[in-house]
């Protein structure tokens, strides 16, 4: 019998898992038997702060925090990046990070040297031609497309894998000529986002909260369409209370929604927290309908939605525009409207609020399938299956 070969590795470059939830997926993959490490900033410049990346963590992949020289993700590169890839040797490099980038242009010249395949995980779901680009920015955009041409003509024929994160970043850069593109979910910790009875008990009576709570977290900002779902639920008769995730940084979007949330009736009904990622799950736990209020606008379209699978892995139902990636995240085991439709969502929300109970099945419904395609271990075995 011959002895089993070495075990496949990976390194993954990704400023992201500067944040250790972020590097769950990596963790997961590690424990299907993969050799891998992360390459992440040792800090971060985030909204005027720079903040220090997570330490490294037992049990997790081993972490090697690098200088980031620049900050736009087109143009920063990682100071020392050559010496670690030269030192672990992996089978595949892949970078979080658009293959229209600095970063992408280096992992492209060394690849042959270093031996290894190589990857990208890019977020694109608007078109990135010249074009398009000069449609939506002018001459900056021509600017951006002459910059992306250029790169994509020498990363192109380097490139084995490239991730995409919806529908939209397939078709484009399959168009645009990339020989193999699939689609990856942005996996959750699946400890950190259950249903946990428990954890409802504890932060609703922590909270004060009492009958049906209606949800919104993430950013707070106009195209999140957060002034959507107000319009929505000031026409709705039933009980409810509305927690709120008082997403940093502030701005004159939040303080007018303070304003107005601050007014009677609001003020009594609703509950602003400040979550951090790993508390998350907690606050979705204690909400029974989580609402993403997405509007489309030429400069951006919703690319994800991290907040749809997350909540789902907690029984939460979520209300989603049919706006970019949503529709795809939630599928048949949620609520849709049409994006910018206040009647539509309220309809939805009294329906909801009235009778919680017969969506029931939905809800669970929901969390089977967020943990079984959407998560970081299933991430995981997407990955392991399609890098093999």
């Amino acid at each position: 019998m011959s002895a089993p070969g070495p075990s496949p590795s990976l390194l993954i470059i990704s400023h992201a898992c500067t944040v250790a939830v972020n590097r769950q997926p990596y963790a997961d993959l590690q424990a299907l038997g993969w050799r891998v490490r992360v390459v992440a900033a040792a800090e971060l410049l985030q909204d005027g702060k720079i903040r220090a990346a997570d330490p490294q963590e037992p049990d997790a992949p081993t972490v090697a925090f690098l200088r980031l020289v620049g900050h736009s993700p087109r143009t920063y590169r990682f100071a020392g990046l050559y010496d670690k890839i030269l030192s672990f040797r992996p089978q595949w490099v892949i970078a979080d990070n658009d293959p229209h980038s600095i970063l992408a242009l280096q992992l492209a010249a060394w690849k042959r040297e270093l031996g290894y395949r190589l990857g990208f995980v890019s977020c694109e779901n608007l078109p990135f031609t010249l074009g398009p680009l000069w449609h939506r920015r002018g001459a900056r955009g021509l600017a951006l497309g002459i910059f992306c041409a250029a790169i994509r003509w020498r990363v192109r024929p380097q490139t084995d894998l490239l991730w995409t994160i919806n529908d939209a970043g397939t078709r484009l850069f399959r168009d645009a000529g990339f020989a193999r593109v699939e689609k990856t979910p942005l996996g959750f910790p699946d400890r950190h986002f259950v249903a946990d009875s428990v954890a409802r008990t504890a932060t609703r009576e922590r909270l004060a909260l009492k009958g049906p709570v209606v949800a919104y977290f993430g950013r707070l900002s106009p195209e999140k369409g957060v002034h959507l779902l107000l319009d929505a639920l000031e026409g709705i008769d039933a009980p409810w209370s509305l927690l709120i995730d008082a997403f940093m940084p502030s701005s004159a979007y939040q303080a007018g929604l303070r304003t107005r949330l601050a007014q009677p009736p609001w003020a009594s009904r609703v509950q602003w927290i400040e979550a951090r990622h790993g508390e998350v799950g907690q606050y979705m736990n204690a909400a029974d309908v989580v609402v993403l209020p997405s509007i489309s606008t030429t400069q951006w379209v919703e690319q994800y939605g991290r907040v749809a699978p997350e909540a789902m892995a907690c029984g939460c139902l979520v209300v989603a525009a049919n706006a970019g990636a949503l529709p795809e995240l939630v599928g048949d085991v949620g609520k849709l409207f049409p994006e910018g439709d206040v009647s539509a969502l309220r309809e939805i929300l009294r329906e909801a609020l009235i009778d919680l109970p017969s969506f029931h099945a939905l809800r669970t419904a929901a969390a089977k399938r967020s943990h079984a395609m959407l998560s970081s271990s299933a991430q995981a075995r997407l990955w392991a299956k399609t890098l093999c």
